[in-house]
């Protein structure tokens, strides 16, 4: 009699604690919860987040619910738009209320100072501690959409049409090998439409820097891994040695147009400076990411190639018929005669400005901050004129980019600072130094940010 009673009575706090435990049941597309606490967090499970305004939950409790003001009995569903993402769900089941979140929790807080110049939204990437995110954020700071990546490494999101966006992710480990990196394009809708590495018959990816969209099917792509070659000068090293070689070529509908390799060129070895960089990148045994390629465009003068590599601080324009180098400005091997006020050091994010200027983002050294440059190149007499340079009074060891808005404003992403103080993007008049506008994700890293104004 006591062990009935016993299991009776066992049975009654396992029926209890299932009803204290089950307080609601929802589902949302692939979204499954049972809301336990007063304010949970809406979340995929898949291999990345994605959350539309437009939302779908169905109740999957056994008894009627209210979901924002509307009873939905069991298994019934309701579909209705947010407006915007970050407005909380209210749902009420047995005189409980709770709060759906529709960003994750771990999701970084902004702070948005100042007004927008011009119309365009943001695109962002940042991480921090493991986790990766991209999103975009309008001009009144508000999030418009968000991807949290489940890969090492997720970059470059940008707007690249009126109704395409692209990024570039890591597979594996940024220190196991960077060259498993894959270029996805997307369309207004965000959804997935081409999915292309660098090689795709030797599973060799695409450098996460930087690639080009001119079209469906039709891209600049670039990559770098370890190479053998018999040209390498024995004034550096061994007459045979292996280095990370960049590789950049042009494909359209998945037909190779022209190849640069930079190996090709014995001249590049020796541009590199391993004693600014850091000795351990440059060995006897392996002269590693001796070039580092980090950003691209086209010429819209003649419609050939301007490239920034890092680790020679130089730009290269490359022909796009041929592949072959046209010339070479900055660093070492500059052909144009630079000052040293002119000379930029680590730069990145090369673009165009204002009446067709060069424009860069000069990391600079330890010895001197990171600045805005900008100026026109005289290719046939090599030389450069009317030099703006804009001090951030920020340093940045690497990344950074600047954008070209209009009406001497300009978008500055700062990378990856030494002073943490400083906000993720600002908005900089170049002629005054005011800061019209900024975005502060506080400690999250933003390896570049852009802002689409209809091809700009």
């Amino acid at each position: 009699m006591k062990k009935v009673l016993y299991i009776i009575i066992l049975l009654i706090i396992l029926l209890l604690s299932y009803i204290c435990y089950t307080k609601i049941g929802i589902q949302s597309g692939n979204i499954k919860l049972l809301i336990n606490d007063n304010n949970v967090t809406l979340r995929k499970i898949t291999n990345m987040d994605s959350l539309s305004t437009n939302i779908t939950i169905k109740n999957i409790n056994k008894k009627t619910i209210i979901i924002n003001n509307k009873r939905i009995k069991p298994g019934k569903t309701i579909t209705f738009n947010l407006d915007k993402l970050g407005k909380k769900i209210k749902v009420n089941s047995i005189n409980k209320k709770y709060i759906i979140n529709t960003i994750p929790s771990d999701f970084p807080e902004y702070k948005i100072t100042g007004k927008s110049h011009g119309e365009g939204n943001y695109t962002l990437t940042f991480n921090k501690d493991g986790i990766y995110y991209m999103s975009l954020i309008n001009p009144n700071g508000e999030l418009l959409f968000y991807k949290k990546s489940v890969y090492k490494v997720v970059g470059n999101f940008k707007q690249v049409s009126d109704n395409r966006y692209s990024y570039i992710y890591t597979e594996k480990d940024i220190n196991d090998v960077v060259y498993h990196n894959n270029y996805i394009l997307l369309d207004e809708n965000f959804n997935e439409i081409d999915n292309i590495k660098y090689d795709e018959s030797k599973d060799i990816g695409i450098d996460v820097h930087d690639a080009i969209y001119i079209e469906d099917g039709h891209y600049i792509i670039s990559t770098s891994y370890p190479k053998v070659v018999n040209n390498f000068p024995t004034d550096i090293g061994n007459s045979t040695t292996k280095v990370e070689a960049c590789f950049l070529k042009e494909v359209k509908d998945g037909r190779t147009i022209w190849e640069f390799d930079s190996t090709d060129y014995t001249d590049l070895y020796g541009y590199y400076n391993p004693d600014m960089v850091g000795a351990e990148f440059a060995t006897t045994e392996y002269y590693r990411n001796y070039m580092h390629f980090n950003s691209m465009v086209i010429d819209p003068k003649d419609n050939n190639l301007i490239v920034s590599f890092r680790n020679i601080c130089a730009l290269i324009k490359i022909d796009r018929n041929t592949g072959k180098i046209i010339w070479i400005l900055g660093g070492k091997g500059d052909e144009f005669n630079l000052s040293e006020e002119e000379k930029f050091l680590f730069q990145h994010s090369v673009t165009f400005g204002e009446g067709g200027k060069l424009l860069l983002y000069d990391n600079g050294n330890k010895e001197r901050k990171s600045r805005i440059v900008t100026f026109y190149v005289d290719e046939k007499n090599k030389k450069i004129s009317d030099y703006v340079k804009r001090d951030l009074g920020a340093s940045t060891t690497n990344w950074g980019t600047v954008k070209y808005l209009g009406d001497s404003k300009y978008l500055v992403n700062y990378g990856l600072l030494n002073d943490l103080t400083y906000n993720r993007l600002d908005e900089i008049d170049i002629n005054t130094g005011e800061v019209n506008f900024s975005i502060d994700f506080d400690d999250w890293f933003s390896p570049n940010t852009y802002k689409y104004r209809g091809g700009l």
